[in-house]
């Protein structure tokens, strides 16, 4: 029994490790887009189909992340709002994209991933990787 409480006292003492806000106001930019690689078990003729429609709707788009939760958009696609709130889900490590700011209507969730000083939105839902470039903060 005192094992059960000593192991429970640990358990609780030792914090969870918490996942930092990434550093995400200000204006990005989508500098390159590519395929995910999970993309590969589509064939050829569909990846070009899919990258262009992503091309068409995200080629130089803006994503400009205020202080507010607030989030400028200047994606090309017909459903895409261009206001919406934003919100970093540290459970998935995601930036989720909402037309409001408590509610459940989700528009688009991605990973932030770092790599070689370089910023990638993956997206969460289509196989689509957008190389960003930070415009300000």
């Amino acid at each position: 029994m005192y094992r059960v409480i000593i192991l429970l006292l640990m358990i609780i003492s030792f914090p969870q490790e918490k996942q930092a806000l990434p550093d995400l106001v200000g204006k990005w930019k989508v500098e390159s887009l590519n395929m995910a690689q999970g993309a590969s078990k589509t064939n050829q003729k569909e990846k070009a189909i899919i990258y262009n429609q992503f091309v068409k709707y995200f080629s130089n788009a803006t994503f400009e992340f205020k202080a507010d939760y607030h989030c400028f958009t200047s994606v090309k696609m017909p459903e895409m709002p261009l206001i919406t709130y934003w919100k970093y889900n540290a459970t998935k490590n995601q930036v989720e994209l909402k037309t409001a700011k408590n509610d459940d209507s989700l528009i688009m969730a991605f990973e932030i991933i770092e790599k070689n000083g370089d910023v990638f939105f993956a997206m969460s839902d289509a196989p689509l990787v957008m190389k960003m470039r930070r415009l300000s903060n």
